[in-house]
């Protein structure tokens, strides 16, 4: 984190390969508009990262975008299902052991989050409707979009999350544009957002779709909300760049430090058909359809409200 005169710089990292990488920078830049039109003297910056060639100061997120699955050797077990790059593998464990060393913040979507649930010890399920249709012999739908809850630290000890303050208590619906999930969590780690699989069995433990790590540097969510896609794409999106974190120092130069004059703003925009160039790393390119008007009739308006109350984690 650097300051330009009043005005406070946020730098995310991002690996120079990321494949979705344009789609998270439009996003920031949202970010950046909507914090500066309500006078937060915070903006952020992205910096890409060759993970080869970092640089002397270490960005204050590291940001882990989706694609292909993670090696399931790094979480003790053989290949059934996964397509993975042990290229990317690589890149991206690297990047983590660097922000993780430095205590910087880490925060990741889709592949992202199931990695930093990897990085710390968990594991995933290779295929979750071969892997579910193993374990409890039932056959999952997993529909996107597909509506989610916020949870606790377990079903006998309910705790709020840092997520909470920004998307309240309410299901809302998600994107869900992959086929693995979350299986074990590591101890430092806790759900935040679940999927209830729709079967009679009350044995079946619903998908993790979100984590966050108890010291509340790292932050993981299974949807795309860089795809503004969904009404609270623009809060989750908020939470991943650690918003409450970055201006909790400036809360006493609002007017009003509850930022409820801000709440009862709501900032919204009507989604169209929006493609992406996504590029491997042959250089080849593929036109993806990441966002529009859903066939169920979603409400594609979307919150950048900031949250209720700026407060910090402990560190």
């Amino acid at each position: 984190m650097s300051q330009v005169s009043s005005l406070t710089i946020v730098n995310v990292g991002l690996w120079n390969q990321a494949p979705f990488k344009y789609a998270v920078e439009t996003c920031v830049q949202k970010l950046n508009s909507y914090l500066s039109s309500h006078d937060l003297p915070v903006q952020y910056n992205v910096d890409y990262l060759d993970h080869k060639k970092l640089p002397k100061i270490c960005p204050d997120i590291l940001f882990l975008d989706g694609g292909e699955d993670i090696d399931p050797a790094r979480y003790g077990e053989k290949n059934h299902f996964s397509n993975f790059s042990e290229r990317r593998d690589d890149a991206e464990f690297h990047l983590c052991e660097w922000f993780h060393s430095n205590k910087k913040r880490i925060s990741g979507v889709c592949r992202g989050h199931q990695l930093i649930n990897v990085f710390f010890g968990g594991s995933l399920y290779q295929d979750i409707r071969e892997d579910l249709k193993q374990r409890y012999n039932i056959e999952v739908k997993h529909p996107s979009p597909h509506d989610v809850r916020l949870t606790g630290w377990s079903k006998s000890k309910s705790s709020p999350s840092s997520l909470n303050r920004f998307v309240g208590n309410t299901r809302f619906d998600v994107s869900s544009l992959h086929h693995q999930a979350i299986r074990f969590l590591p101890p430092s780690v806790r759900r935040t957002l679940i999927w209830d699989i729709d079967c009679d069995d009350e044995h079946v433990e619903p998908l993790v779709e979100g984590i966050e790590s108890k010291c509340g540097r790292y932050r993981g969510v299974q949807s795309h909300p860089e795809f503004r896609g969904h009404s609270k794409d623009g809060l989750l999106f908020s939470y991943l760049m650690h918003v409450d974190r970055f201006i909790a120092p400036f809360m006493d130069q609002v007017e009003n430090p509850s930022l409820a004059s801000i709440l009862n703003k709501k900032d919204k925009e009507k989604m169209e058909n929006q493609y992406f160039i996504r590029r491997d790393y042959d250089g080849d390119e593929e036109r993806v359809l990441v966002q529009g008007p859903s066939s169920r009739g979603h409400n594609n308006n979307i919150d950048w409200r900031i949250i209720e109350n700026a407060t910090t984690e402990s560190d």
